[in-house]
Order: structure tokens, then C-alpha cells, then sequence
């Protein structure tokens, strides 16, 4: 008797935790959005395959197995992170439409044209993943992102118009490409945004003063790029903004 009362708390303690208290059932991922996952799983390569879709998804019984993608619990994929990927992203993205949250690194160089089915998303973050050529037009059907991240790739030519009609941004970064040409004025209607980073570009012209527009700012970043002018005295109305690293690289301040 005294032997089994000092197994007892022993084998409870080797029980797995979900015996000793309720866990979560496994969700399983819905049967047309894991066709699509598998499309993307088989249309791509990764830079290390042990620790990427190839290896992870392998049945859709449980979501929480799936390296790189989140489920909500009905079993749509809404957050999708594609490491390390190389190639062209397959079309059946634009299946995945419960997404919520996109984000890719590697070489991939384009966005796919179904990306315009994404419009529940509102995180876009392609950092260092090889786009290049112009600015992507299909995000300007994404509405209700609020970051768009896309540094360290080799994007060129103009901002696009449409940035203006993104109007949930609440973060604009495009660090480190090859944009040309001035800031567009119509950012002064993104007025939720809190920050906005053009770093390392080549951008030219001046600072437009409608950006003293944007109430939410906390940091502006434009250096090394190849802005003329200072900053405008509109600025000085801009009370939340902690600092402006201005379009020259010789200073910075906060206001």
C-alpha cells in the first residue's frame, strides 16, 4: 500500500497535461483550404526543408501542426508565414480568403494576381523575400490592411496612387528598395497611421506639408534617400510625434 501512494502523484506527473486538465481539441483545417495549403506546400521550395511545409504538413487533422500557419475554430487558415521560400507562389492563395495575417521571406519575386482575394487581410509583411519591379498593384484590393511591410527587397519606380484608399494602415514601411519620385501628397488620407518608413530609397522632392495631416503619427523615417528641402513648420502641429528622421541623413530630432 505505502508502495502505490508513492507511484500515484509519481504517474500523474507522467500523465500528458491535457489528462490533468481540459484541453483544447485539435481543429482540423477545412478540407478546400488545405488543397490550397498543399498547392503552396508542392508549388514552392525552401531554402531548409527539414523545418518547412514540406516537412510539416503532412495531414490537416490538426492545425497546430502546421509550421507557419494559424487556424481560427472553425478550421480557416488565418495566418500564413512562408520562411526561407523559393519560387512563385502558387494561385491557389487566393483560396486561403479567411487570412488575416500574410507574411513571406526568401526569394519569391512576385505576388500572385489571387492575392486580390486576400481582403480580409490586414497584415501584408514581405520582408527581404525578392519582389521586384513595381509597387504591387494587387494589394491596392486590400483594404482593410492596417501594416504593410514589404523592406529589403528590389521594388521600383513610383509610389502608386492607391496607397491613398488604404486608409486602415496604421504602419507603411518600405525600407531599403529602389523607389523613385516624390512622396505622394494623398498619404495625408491615411490618418490612421502612426508610422511611416521610406528609408534607403531614392526618392526625390520635398516633404509634402498635407502629411502635417496625420494626427496618429509617431515616427517618420526618410533618410538616405534623395529629398531636398526641410522639414515644413506644419509639422511642429504633429504632438504625438516622438521623432522625424528627416530626408537628410545628417539629423534627426523629435519635436
Amino acid at each position: 500500500m505505502l508502495r502505490t501512494c508513492l507511484l500515484l502523484p509519481l504517474l500523474v506527473l507522467l500523465l500528458p497535461s491535457c489528462n490533468r486538465q481540459p484541453c483544447a481539441a485539435a481543429v482540423a483545417v477545412l478540407y478546400p483550404q488545405w488543397l490550397a495549403l498543399v498547392s503552396i506546400r508542392d508549388g514552392l521550395d525552401f531554402l531548409y526543408p527539414s523545418r518547412s511545409p514540406k516537412a510539416f504538413w503532412t495531414s490537416r487533422s490538426d492545425c497546430s501542426l502546421l509550421f507557419g500557419a494559424g487556424c481560427d475554430s472553425l478550421g480557416n487558415v488565418v495566418s500564413l508565414s512562408l520562411y526561407d521560400a523559393i519560387g512563385t507562389i502558387p494561385s491557389a492563395l487566393g483560396d486561403l480568403t479567411a487570412l488575416l495575417s500574410l507574411a513571406a521571406n526568401g526569394d519569391i519575386a512576385s505576388l500572385p494576381a489571387s492575392t486580390t482575394q486576400l481582403t480580409s487581410l490586414t497584415l501584408l509583411s514581405f520582408s527581404k523575400s525578392g519582389l521586384t519591379g513595381a509597387f504591387p498593384s494587387v494589394i491596392s484590393a486590400l483594404k482593410k490592411l492596417k501594416d504593410l511591410k514589404l523592406p529589403g527587397n528590389s521594388l521600383s519606380g513610383p509610389l502608386p496612387p492607391f496607397l491613398s484608399t488604404l486608409t486602415s494602415l496604421t504602419t507603411l514601411r518600405l525600407d531599403s528598395n529602389l523607389f523613385t519620385g516624390s512622396i505622394p501628397a494623398g498619404l495625408s488620407k491615411l490618418t490612421a497611421l502612426t508610422i511611416l518608413s521610406f528609408p534607403n530609397n531614392l526618392l526625390t522632392g520635398s516633404l509634402p506639408p498635407s502629411l502635417s495631416a496625420l494626427r496618429q503619427l509617431v515616427n517618420i523615417d526618410l533618410r538616405r534617400n534623395k529629398l531636398t528641402g526641410s522639414i515644413p513648420s506644419q509639422y511642429s502641429t504633429l504632438t504625438g510625434l516622438e521623432g522625424i528622421h528627416s530626408p537628410s541623413s545628417m539629423y534627426s530630432f523629435a519635436l
